[in-house]
């Protein structure tokens, strides 16, 4: 069944179950609206037809007001499988025996009341997941910590930071090289040409954590540290191991790289959030000559947010401060309404 935006008057009953909460539709829908995400929406055109010009142009407010919409019932969004189903299915769909404030409408045995089992721990499976934040190059400063904070403030409780840096020119220089998959290192030694599997694991990453059980198992990365996520997300896949959402922020990822996540069927959900808009020329899918254009217009960002602490274009998560604050609280608001838990 395809993802699909139906008016209350077509939903018809086996469609009924299948109905996303608004809390969690709606940032599928805006995803729809804007020509992100890694699948289409059936209906998503009429829907906009009748509403997009009346949404606002900034983000966070666009997304509350679609929730709005979906919340009122006008439209639904049916999913294959719902996150959060709207109308859940009943445990039976026999008629019940009785009726209160009624007759009784069939008969059926009287059965002995048997009281449920105590409620222990062992009943209770605690969920254990895991979203792991990287950083950009150097994956050093204070705003890698904030962002951490800032995800389990909204409710994704198993945010923890990861680390794999050579240093912030030396990354700087290796985007060009883990820009596309990295499944090995080949080079010459003294005994010869040598080929070696590159390591892309929790442990390679400084997470000593193990892979979620009863959880979602998240990659978010920024910048540099979108291809380190990036790089893992492909590691764990075609081992597999499933990757509920693997999330981009100013991402030089190449387009073969993106294609090629898409296609790991154990990858569920790709979510790219480019900075073009805040005046980044890092896009996800640029090119290499488009790449090396870039850096110029990048250095100049960087000085300029250090120097004036505004966090300009490519670097607009990144500066410290109550604005920085601000900024990374709305990006954990986002990703939550995304998903991510």
């Amino acid at each position: 069944m395809v993802d699909k935006l139906v008016r209350r008057d077509r939903l018809n009953d086996r469609e009924k179950h299948n109905v996303e909460s608004p809390f969690f539709a709606a940032g599928r829908v805006q995803a729809a609206l804007e020509g992100r995400g890694i699948s289409s929406i059936w209906g998503i055109s009429e829907f906009a037809s009748e509403h997009k010009e009346r949404l606002s142009s900034d983000r966070h407010t666009a997304c509350f007001q679609i929730e709005s919409i979906l919340k009122s019932q006008r439209w639904y969004l049916v999913c294959e499988k719902p996150f959060s189903p709207m109308f859940p299915k009943s445990e039976s769909s026999r008629p019940q025996g009785i009726v209160f404030g009624a007759p009784r409408t069939q008969s059926e045995p009287v059965q002995p009341y048997k009281p449920p089992p105590p409620l222990t721990m062992g009943r209770f499976v605690p969920k254990d997941g895991l979203t792991v934040y990287l950083g950009g190059a150097g994956m050093e400063g204070e705003y890698i910590t904030s962002q951490v904070e800032k995800l389990v403030s909204v409710g994704i409780n198993g945010a923890v930071s990861g680390k794999l840096t050579e240093g912030l020119h030396a990354d700087a220089i290796a985007v060009l090289k883990y820009r596309y998959p990295a499944r090995s290192i080949s080079g010459l030694s003294a005994t010869g040409p040598y080929t070696i599997s590159t390591d892309w694991s929790l442990k390679a990453l400084g997470v000593n954590r193990q892979l979620p059980q009863n959880g979602q198992f998240n990659l978010v990365g920024y910048s540099w540290g979108s291809l380190a996520a990036a790089q893992t997300a492909l590691f764990y896949a075609e081992k597999g191991q499933i990757i509920d959402h693997l999330v981009l922020i100013g991402s030089p990822i190449s387009q073969d790289f993106v294609n090629e996540l898409r296609a790991a069927n154990n990858i569920k959900r790709i979510l790219i959030i480019d900075l073009t808009e805040k005046n980044d020329r890092i896009y996800a899918g640029m090119s290499d000559a488009e790449l090396l254009a870039s850096l110029p217009s990048l250095g100049q960002q960087m000085i300029d947010s250090q120097t004036s602490g505004s966090g300009q274009g490519h670097f607009f998560y990144g500066i410290a401060g109550k604005e920085g604050e601000v900024r990374r609280r709305q990006l954990a608001q986002r990703l939550r309404i995304e998903g991510l838990q």
